[in-house]
């Protein structure tokens, strides 16, 4: 088979997984008797966004040495994906056909349990694997299709759920049927919207937390509104007309800025220009293109649209069109794909203007519109959503302010993230480049704060919901920020600043990485926020199996993302680094050797030094062993104050 149409393939059946994987918790919701329970939909999307993150930062921070491996673990779980949901959907279809009576026996409930426990495994296997198995890029697609991957996310389930309704199905092979139409559509309005897009975990991440908000409407809007607050509020039913509205505006929104978005924010530099017309000259060795084709295929490099280059040459559209035909066939591409990786071919491939920055690719949508929608959403949601329940002592119903207040808080986070998240910010959190580091030593791996968060598991439960249920909310948060700060404490390997004022630096440098620039610290807590509340509001024997998970997994993954977070860059300004090394050198140490001893110093893992050196682990314990006899120091502390006091060395 041609390379060509393997691509082809591999996009057709990258649409079909998507459709598929984005369809499963309604078509599960919508049958009969249920195959996953009420609100396993929205714990699975909730532990998924947990996985993602999980695997983003692991990803993050793997080596060159592990790639074959994680591609053969990533072939294994999307084809195991696959089988799995092929299986399930035999499953389902030969049960819809048989017809399921309602659950009677002790054995049919448990089996029931069991059966939900293992789609919901699946489920969250075959989204997993549909994350690992995209590159950790975005591979060329557009910013702007940001909002649009939001929109799906949310309006296609939405339309399912309405139609079923307004047409009165009830049964589970109708829905079926609505639920895998809905999902075709998706798939095709993906193809239009991007056609060579494959979703990185960034972009899933975006489609779940658009599925995510639609099932938190629908489940405690929608659901409850008749029975909690329609004798308190009379005009909870126009939140129904409101929602369709916004979902109607959002599509348009994200077309219309496709379309034009690019004229007003979309102009090129003129580094941009020479970077493109040095590849094209490359490209064209023997001059056949024209001077007005070779400024076009130029423009078509910097990725503009055919309107700004015919203003900017001063000729028409139509005249455009025909340079770029021309251009192509002298150049022997088929089109602008080709043609683009032709280009990438010859040399690195610059990014398009709308995403050489974070700050850049946040215009590319009008959010200011979109940020008002959400936030009016936003506004109603914290109204009419389903508060916690009341407390009752000796009879009397009291208000439990503190739950309400965090109830509130985690809608407002889950909210923000979302803004963050369809206005185009990116799913990890990057400190800025010339930002000066809170503190000067090197934070703790993730794997030394493991176990602290797994010793702080039954301390969790034991408190919080056999002792008071009622103070879950603060139990957990509280009990991460502090095992945090410890595990940093620990493990940190410079003592020249006091315990208390480094573990503050610490904190404060995580928080404000995970929460004031991140986007998925701020949905995990939010979700942390909302879900503890929940919980706390039953008894022990009463908790489902699916909150635990989820209030486990998103505490773990509060606490290892806040250290990621708060690691800020180890490598001091240029110059220092110049000065460091002519000192080493001078000292006696080759290059390489003075390389190895600056990245030990800087607090960097023996991993990180072989990743940059391009080395190996036993020349780097062999080069310390001979820079500590060389230089007369025991241990990297000397080493450390040795080039600070002699080297100027602040990192």
């Amino acid at each position: 088979m041609l390379q060509r149409d393997r691509h082809a393939l591999s996009q057709r059946k990258w649409h079909l997984w998507l459709a598929g994987l984005a369809g499963m918790p309604y078509i599960a919701q919508n049958i009969s008797a249920p195959a996953i329970p009420g609100q396993c939909n929205v714990f699975a999307l909730c532990i998924v966004a947990a996985c993602v993150v999980l695997w983003d930062r692991c990803e993050a921070h793997s080596t060159a040495k592990g790639t074959a491996r994680l591609k053969r673990a990533r072939r294994i779980v999307v084809l195991l994906g696959f089988y799995v949901m092929f299986v399930l959907a035999a499953a389902e279809t030969i049960a819809i056909v048989r017809g399921r009576g309602p659950l009677e026996s002790t054995f049919a409930i448990k089996a029931n349990s069991s059966l939900s426990l293992v789609e919901f495994s699946c489920f969250i296997l075959a989204t997993v694997g549909w994350a690992l198995s995209s590159p950790a890029k975005d591979s060329g697609a557009p910013s702007s299709s940001r909002p649009l991957l939001f929109c799906i996310g949310i309006g296609w389930p939405a339309a399912s759920v309405l139609l079923s309704k307004v047409m009165g199905v009830f049964s589970a092979l109708e829905s079926l049927i609505l639920c895998g139409t809905f999902g075709m559509v998706a798939a095709l309005t993906s193809q239009w919207a991007a056609s060579d897009w494959r979703p990185s975990p960034p972009q899933a991440m975006l489609l779940l937390c658009g599925q995510l908000t639609f099932l938190a409407l629908k489940s405690f809007v929608l659901g409850d509104v008749y029975y909690c607050f329609c004798s308190y509020i009379p005009s909870a039913e126009w939140l129904l007309p409101l929602s369709l509205l916004v979902l109607a505006a959002l599509p348009y929104l994200a077309f219309r800025a496709r379309r034009k978005g690019e004229l007003e924010m979309g102009s090129a530099t003129t580094d941009d220009f020479d970077k493109a017309r040095a590849t094209l000259r490359t490209i064209d060795n023997d001059g056949a293109l024209t001077n007005r084709e070779f400024e076009v295929l130029a423009h078509t490099l910097t990725d503009e649209p055919a309107r700004m280059i015919a203003g900017r040459l001063g000729i028409a559209t139509s005249t455009v069109a025909t340079f770029r035909k021309r251009g192509y066939e002298k150049l022997g591409v088929d089109g602008k794909r080709e043609f683009q990786s032709l280009a990438g071919a010859q040399g690195e491939r610059h990014p398009s203007p709308a995403e050489k920055t974070d700050e850049a690719s946040r215009e590319d949508f009008p959010t200011s519109t979109l940020r008002r929608i959400i936030w009016v959403l936003a506004l109603l949601s914290v109204i009419l959503l389903r508060p916690p329940v009341d407390l009752e002592i000796w009879g009397t119903t009291v208000i439990d302010m503190p739950r309400y207040l965090a109830w509130m808080a985690g809608l407002v986070l889950v909210v923000i993230s979302v803004v963050r998240l369809a206005s185009g910010c990116t799913l990890g959190t990057r400190p800025p480049r010339n930002a000066n580091p809170p503190h000067d030593a090197s934070l703790p791996f993730a794997s030394a704060v493991l176990p602290l968060c797994a010793l702080s598991l039954p301390i969790t439960v034991y408190l919080s919901w056999i002792q008071s249920p009622e103070y879950l909310f603060w139990t957990v948060p509280c009990l991460c920020l502090c095992l945090t700060a410890l595990g940093m404490e620990i493990v940190r390997p410079a003592r020249d600043s006091p315990l208390t004022t480094h573990a503050a630096k610490v904190l404060c440098a995580g928080m404000d990485a995970f929460l004031v620039r991140g986007v998925d610290g701020v949905l995990l807590v939010g979700l942390g926020f909302i879900f503890s509340v929940q919980i706390g509001n039953m008894p022990p024997s009463d908790i489902p199996l699916c909150g635990c998970l989820a209030s486990i997994v998103i505490s773990l993954v509060c606490t290892i993302e806040l250290v990621f977070a708060a690691r800020v860059p180890r490598h001091p300004p240029h110059g220092q680094i110049e000065r460091a090394l002519k000192y080493l050198e001078g000292r006696g140490l080759g290059e390489l050797q003075a390389n190895v001893a600056l990245g030990i110093a800087l607090g960097q893992s023996t991993r990180e030094i072989c990743s940059t050196c391009q080395t190996t682990t036993a020349t780097v314990k062999s080069y310390r062993l001979r820079t500590y006899q060389m230089l007369g120091v025991h241990n990297v502390r000397e080493l450390r104050k040795l080039l600070q006091h002699d080297a100027g060395l602040t990192g």
